[in-house]
């Protein structure tokens, strides 16, 4: 398998980045966004919810209809 880091968007609260992976021996290459939400404390919540509902809409907004499942996990 091979990763590149195609893009990355610095946004306030939230980064998006853009990978290509390949598997050797097939023509295919996929492209793969990462959501990664920064405005979350390491401890405790954040003082508004402004951040992550937009973190959501632009989630939901840059995921195609065809797209597989959403992968969300925490640190």
């Amino acid at each position: 398998m091979k990763v590149t880091l195609i893009e990355t968007q610095l946004l306030s609260e939230y980064v998006i980045r853009t990978f290509a992976v390949e598997k050797r021996g097939v023509a295919e290459i996929r492209e793969i966004r990462q959501f990664h939400f920064t405005g979350w404390p390491d401890h405790g919540v954040p003082l508004h919810a402004t951040g992550l509902l937009g973190f959501i809409r632009r989630v939901k907004a840059k995921t195609p209809p065809t797209a597989g499942p959403t992968v969300v996990h925490c640190r």
